[in-house]
């Protein structure tokens, strides 16, 4: 799985619909929690920071993937 490339698409999505609803407003912050994992990623003009990480640091997480 592409983690980069889906988030990358999630986030223009994201700053494209905030655009929609206020042409002057910008996303600077995207932020999204489940239970397995936190996704933050802050875009910028030519890259964008993703960071994936574990919102239960305690807790022991499963680490296979299912599909």
């Amino acid at each position: 799985m592409d983690h980069a490339a889906l988030i990358s698409q999630l986030a223009a999505k994201a700053k494209s619909t905030i655009r929609t609803l206020d042409p002057t407003n910008d996303m600077t912050f995207l932020r999204i929690r489940s239970k397995k994992h936190e996704i933050m990623i802050a875009p910028d003009k030519d890259y964008a920071l993703i960071v994936i990480q574990n919102p239960n640091p305690g807790a022991e997480v499963d680490t296979t993937e299912s599909n």
